[in-house]
């Protein structure tokens, strides 16, 4: 039945439309209000799963102003596996621009880990994005400082050493 069908889409999208999770500080203070990083993972894993990358960008345009690096990771790379991604889309423009300018004014060293900045090099690599654009240009650009090289093999963590070159080649 086409209505059922319909219907069941509809539960599945409330089921992924977050909420925001209330938490005690842990001062004597009222309780206040966060977004879940995990949450927002959990959402963009699930609509990747169910190979919506739309709704993926669209949880990006509610929720990207409290994404941290393992959202923006989780997102690129959900986005990756899945074929038929506008790479014209200007969410994802606008994904790749606040990822770019994070990195740039946080430091990349500071605010993210090694396997989350692997992770979108890998992603960048899937969704065959031009390396020619500002702004992921910026995001490669890392990979000329020698203490950034460093840092990645620190971890010695053979996988993201190997997805590091096989982005890179």
């Amino acid at each position: 039945d086409e209505s059922n069908f319909e219907n069941e889409q509809d539960i599945d999208r409330k089921k992924t439309t977050r909420r925001p999770i209330k938490e005690l500080t842990r001062a004597k203070t009222s309780p206040s209000t966060r977004y879940n990083n995990a949450e927002i993972n959990k959402n963009i894993i699930n609509q990747g799963k169910m190979k919506r990358w739309e709704d993926i960008l669209n949880i990006y345009e509610n929720d990207g102003k409290y994404f941290n690096h393992v959202n923006y990771s989780t997102a690129l790379n959900q986005l990756g596996r899945i074929k038929g991604v506008n790479r014209n889309d200007p969410r994802l423009k606008r994904l790749l621009q606040d990822l770019a300018f994070k990195i740039q004014n946080q430091g990349i060293m500071t605010w993210m880990n090694p396997r989350s900045f692997v992770s979108i090099l890998r992603s960048i690599v899937y969704l065959r994005l031009s390396t020619r654009t500002d702004d992921i240009a910026a995001i490669i650009k890392n990979l000329n400082s020698a203490e950034v090289v460093r840092w990645l093999f620190r971890q010695r963590n053979n996988q993201s050493i190997a997805n590091c070159v096989w982005s890179c080649g």
